[in-house]
């Protein structure tokens, strides 16, 4: 697979320029971090394979957003090409916050959160919180960060938690492990009855369409959404919490921490937790962030019918 030269998932090859990066401290890291971005694109672009370069990245997603009646049509163009340049831009700024997980003085000067009641709200009731991290810019970092404010539990696709953790956040009770048919429900139902936050990405399911999935409106077309989120808040009586984590310039970045999904009752409320989300994540899209969502990837697959 080729990778860009910053990237999460070679932080222990790469560990002396990681620890000389993290001496330099976060204003000079991020100047030092964008140069050597730029100096990598030519080399990643022209070894990228042919799904994940930039020209094809922006294809796919323009084409997608075509698919979608409700995106205007004068901003498609633009968010696309945005989006070609996504893999190494959410590779980079995750690398770049990882660095200071362990310093919580130089993670202040990095990321901010705002909304933070709402969390701290829902977790004084005792009954844990399921975090719903979006897939929005750098959102592998979310649940690492959540734990410093809370034990945090998490489910991981395709990433070495453990590297990670020992090279960024040894000290925090935060814990991953990777998504599983047989575990993963019960692993989170033990975390949210502890009074854990338990972190799941909610846009898509890699195991492909179940019965554990339904039909909901998506800027102005349908597709198929997961319920496995709303049936474990269901099962714990946890409410559901979205977040992203947005780019502000200059290395800095906000945790935005929006308003709790209340923990569903009936099968009724299930199904309308579920919208109540895909219709914030449709908000969301349309207010500057079309071409920072990592889903146009697999957006095919979330088509009513479409595969694994």
């Amino acid at each position: 697979m080729n990778l860009p030269l910053l990237t999460l998932f070679e932080i222990e090859r790469y560990e002396n320029l990681w620890l000389a990066l993290r001496a330099a401290g976060p204003r000079r890291a991020d100047r030092l971090m964008t140069e050597l971005a730029a100096l990598d694109s030519e080399r990643y672009e022209s070894a990228a394979e042919r799904r994940d370069g930039r020209v094809a990245s922006a294809a796919r997603a323009r084409t997608a957003m075509q698919s979608l009646p409700a995106v205007p049509r004068h901003l498609i163009d633009e968010a696309a090409n945005r989006y070609g340049t996504y893999g190494p831009r959410m590779q980079r700024d995750a690398s770049y916050i990882m660095l200071w997980l362990s310093d919580r003085d130089r993670l202040s000067e990095v990321v901010t959160v705002e909304g933070r009641k709402h969390l701290d709200d829902a977790l004084a009731a005792d009954r844990g919180v399921l975090a719903l991290p979006l897939h929005l810019g750098a959102s592998y970092v979310i649940p690492p960060l959540l734990g410093h404010i809370h034990p945090t539990r998490f489910v991981v696709n395709r990433m070495d938690v453990e590297t990670l953790k020992r090279f960024a956040f040894p000290d925090l009770d935060v814990a991953g492990f990777p998504l599983d048919d047989t575990t993963t429900f019960r692993r989170g139902l033990r975390a949210l009855k502890a009074g854990q936050i338990f972190a799941m990405f909610p846009e898509y399911d890699p195991r492909g369409q179940d019965h554990r999935h339904q039909e909901v409106d998506f800027l102005g077309s349908r597709i198929t959404a997961p319920q496995g989120p709303a049936l474990l808040s269901a099962a714990a009586g946890s409410p559901m919490i979205p977040m992203q984590l947005d780019a502000d310039g200059d290395g800095r970045f906000v945790l935005r921490v929006h308003e709790p999904i209340p923990a569903p009752v009936t099968e009724n409320d299930i199904a309308t937790a579920v919208s109540c989300l895909w219709n914030l994540i449709a908000a969301l899209l349309l207010d500057g962030r079309l071409g920072d969502w990592e889903m146009w990837t697999d957006f095919d697959r979330m088509q009513p019918g479409g595969g694994t």
